[in-house]
Order: structure tokens, then sequence, then C-alpha cells
């Protein structure tokens, strides 16, 4: 099973520029997502409905919050294991 993690949302996208183009925002904010590994819920449709667009059909309303619930909960991988 591949770890749930944002970097892993946000590799999916060629770069994290068509990211934020997807979902409206400016490419610091990406990068601010990956460096807290974190992507606040007020983004989370535009995020999905941005994936969908591209048929990343795994990324979803359920994918965030089981993540976010994760974080909640301390037992999310970090991104060093991600990477392995």
């Amino acid at each position: 099973m591949v770890p749930m993690t944002v970097a892993r949302i946000i590799a999916a996208w060629p770069h994290p520029s068509e990211l934020a183009a997807d979902i409206g925002v400016d490419g610091g904010l990406i990068a601010s997502f990956k460096h807290r590994d974190r992507i606040p819920d007020m983004y989370w449709e535009d995020l999905v409905a941005a994936a969908q667009r591209r048929g990343y059909s795994w990324i979803t309303l359920e994918y965030l919050a089981s993540l976010a619930a994760m974080k909640r909960r301390g037992n999310a991988p970090s991104e060093q294991r991600a990477s392995l």
C-alpha cells in the first residue's frame, strides 16, 4: 500500500505550478502545503475537482479527510518514509 501523504498528492501533477494553476492559487502556497504536510480543508473541493479533471480518481474528499484524520492522531507517515 502506498502511504497517504501530501507529497504524494502534489507529485501526481507534472509540476507543482500546474497544481497551483488548476486550483487557482499561487505556487508558493503549494510549497507551503508540502512543507507543512497539510492541505487546509478550504482547498479540498477545488483540489478534488482538479484531480478528477486530470483523471486522478484516487484523490477524493474521503482521501483528504482520512489523511487529515491520520495527522490529527499522529500516525501519518513522514515524508521520508513516503520516499522509500
